[in-house]
């Protein structure tokens, strides 16, 4: 009996140890962040996102004041920036499509770490004389991003078909940037067997937000 009771003594010991070392072990980026933490959760994510690099190399210094420069810092990179351009091309011709770039915006993610969100909306017009064009023509357009060429899903319209001879496209993407970084962003449209030159009219607003997708105005 004694013997058993022994062993049920070093199993609630062990626990106890268990349940002690696991805060020390969880610990994230920062080291003298514990898991248990009450702000731990709310800390991994301005490190995420790139409103805080620390206070040191690997540190957060959680009880230490802010002061009223530092505090300028978190709120410009917690804040939502919105970029927009809004102008006219004319489409070149090739190869039986005609083709531009109307609209053109530069973003620049705050923080110096982890990522933003860049919420991209906007509008693209191809108008022309429909009768010279050659049309109806399937037209697409959408957003892209210069440093990869990844683009957004294509909207898709057919020009040539209004009394006006213009169709208007809307154009959006999400997309994800490193804080710290200076993106450029067009809208791109092709006009499929136009067989003169037409002209876009495009807008395009990028609103940067460092905690997810933020609806552009």
């Amino acid at each position: 009996m004694g013997h058993i009771s022994r062993r049920k003594v070093t199993f609630a010991a062990a626990i106890v140890l268990l349940a002690v070392a696991v805060p020390a072990s969880a610990n994230h980026v920062f080291s003298d962040v514990p898991a248990d933490y009450v702000h731990h959760g709310a800390i991994a994510a301005l490190d995420e996102s790139g409103v805080t690099a620390g206070c040191a190399a690997g540190e957060y210094c959680p009880g230490d004041d802010v002061n009223r420069g530092q505090m300028a810092s978190f709120l410009t990179r917690a804040g939502t920036t919105i970029t927009a351009d809004s102008s006219t091309t004319s489409l070149a011709l090739a190869d039986g499509a005609a083709s531009g770039v109307p609209v053109t915006v530069e973003v620049d993610a705050p923080g110096t770490d982890g990522t933003q969100r860049v919420t991209l909306e906007g509008t693209v017009t191809v108008r022309g004389a429909t009768a010279d064009a050659g049309c109806p023509c399937d037209v697409e357009a959408f957003v892209y991003r210069l440093s990869d060429d990844e683009q957004g899903a294509s909207s898709l319209g057919v020009f040539g078909t209004a009394a006006d001879g213009a169709v208007t496209l809307p154009v959006s993407w999400s997309v994800p940037i490193p804080a710290g970084s200076s993106e450029e962003f067009h809208i791109a449209v092709f006009v499929e067997g136009s067989t003169s030159e037409l002209t876009a009219d495009g807008t395009l607003t990028a609103v940067t937000a460092p905690f997810g997708d933020v609806a552009a105005p």
